[in-house]
């Protein structure tokens, strides 16, 4: 059921899947099956709509609503285009977030949009959406516009499209002699992955002879990829209605009160108990400018072993180099709440490729706090360099995790505009 690879040739990851639904074995019931969301996200989400969650299926929407309904408005927002621009660098590098609907009204408008659109992609009926009140027609056939047109043995040859001058529509041609009428061209290269299914599909099947069965599929499947760019267009029209992004998924959440963030107690520990249990405290505002080269990290860090020191009770074992640092900004939420005060070891053990650290940026500041430190996720593209062995980076990204903050992203001639000064080890948490 699950293969390797089964997402992506290039790299060869272990699949994942993460279904709808749990099937388990009550010997008083016989089989049953749970709803495979998280109760606090199923809290969350029932807070936002104001209705009551049942474990199984879809809801009236007036009411009550149901795994099914969470699965069709995810499956809608993930194919809003606004969406998919606004996140895309996020998209690259990790699973999507999607935010809970802003208001009842515009989950009950998206909901039944993302049922039609699994319908389309799974090109069969749902009599069971039907039943729970979802309208939803069968899947298209291209309003009966698509034929296979011409004398050719129906042998797919060689696919290629041509668009006649001056008309909307074009031909998928087969061979040299047999096309498909009346395809837009927007529809033949519609991307669904890193593939054109319109094209894909028949090149798959090169050398065979497409049966009455497979023309039929086809213009079902050309109808589909044309009703599903029409979905979209109005998946963003309808957030469009109620405030656009990210507006009409905010109100779903009222505004929470200033956490006041957890600091740690300060301790004046005797020579010898330093680093036991407790660290240097590090004021990032007054260190501006001080941390120097990579080299001279440490030496800092010294410096500040004669001022204030924090207790610290941390997983990791405490030894020289590590420090306390408050981090503000919203970039990083929710793993490092504004305000938080970080425990950070320095210098980065081994690749700093995937970890958050704290840098230093000498060109422009962090467009989130205007600070010249930041914390962030480090990725870098590196080449190779003029000399045997040696290399240089290409672009190194600075990636926030809050999706509302745009990546800091340095080209190969500002690299050395950046001194990464520390990993981020853990937020530092009272007792409760």
């Amino acid at each position: 059921m699950v293969e390797s690879c089964a997402l992506s040739n290039k790299t060869r990851e272990i699949s994942t899947i993460m279904p709808l639904y749990l099937h388990q074995t009550d010997e008083s019931i016989g089989n049953v099956r749970l709803p495979n969301l998280k109760p606090e996200f199923v809290r969350a989400f029932a807070s936002a709509v104001g209705l009551r969650f049942i474990p199984d299926g879809v809801g009236d929407r007036k009411q009550t609503f149901g795994p099914g309904d969470v699965f069709y408005y995810v499956y809608a927002i993930l194919h809003s285009p606004q969406y998919r621009r606004r996140y895309a660098e996020f998209l690259k590098s990790d699973f999507a977030r999607v935010p809970l609907p802003g208001s009842r009204a515009l989950f009950a408008e998206l909901m039944p949009v993302g049922a039609r659109l699994v319908e389309l992609h799974l090109m069969e009926h749902h009599a069971d959406l039907a039943a729970d009140g979802v309208e939803c027609a069968p899947p298209a056939e291209n309003a009966g516009a698509t034929f296979l047109i011409g004398d050719g043995g129906n042998v797919v040859e060689k696919v290629r499209y041509t668009g006649p001058e001056g008309e909307t529509t074009g031909r998928v041609w087969i061979n040299g002699t047999q096309y498909f009428d009346k395809v837009a061209p927007d529809i033949y290269q519609f991307m669904v992955g890193g593939y054109t299914p319109a094209e894909k599909w028949l090149k798959d099947r090169r050398g065979r002879r497409l049966s009455s069965d497979d023309i039929a599929h086809y213009r079902t499947m050309i109808g589909a990829l044309a009703e599903t760019g029409h979905l979209m267009t109005e998946i963003d029209a309808t957030i469009e209605r109620y405030g656009g992004w990210p507006a009409a998924f905010e109100s779903a959440e009222p505004e929470a009160p200033r956490i006041v963030p957890f600091r740690p107690p300060t301790v004046e520990p005797d020579i010898e108990q330093r680093y036991d249990g407790c660290v240097p405290i590090v004021s990032l505002e007054a260190a501006a400018g001080g941390f120097g080269d990579p080299q001279d990290v440490m030496s800092t860090i010294e410096q500040y072993e004669a001022g204030a020191w924090a207790a610290v009770d941390s997983r990791h074992r405490l030894r020289r180099g590590m420090f306390v640092a408050q981090v503000v900004g919203r970039s990083m939420e929710p793993d490092i709440p504004d305000g938080s005060w970080c425990l950070f070891r320095s210098p980065v053990e081994g690749t700093r490729q995937g970890k958050t650290v704290l840098v230093e940026l000498r060109g422009d500041p962090d467009p989130d706090t205007g600070e010249r430190y930041t914390v962030k996720r480090y990725a870098s593209e590196k080449a190779e360099g003029d000399a045997d062995g040696d290399w240089r980076h290409t672009r190194i990204t600075l990636r926030p995790t809050n999706p509302d903050y745009k990546p800091i992203i340095l080209s190969s001639e500002e690299a050395d505009t950046l001194s990464v000064i520390a990993e981020f080890l853990e937020v530092v948490r009272g007792d409760s």
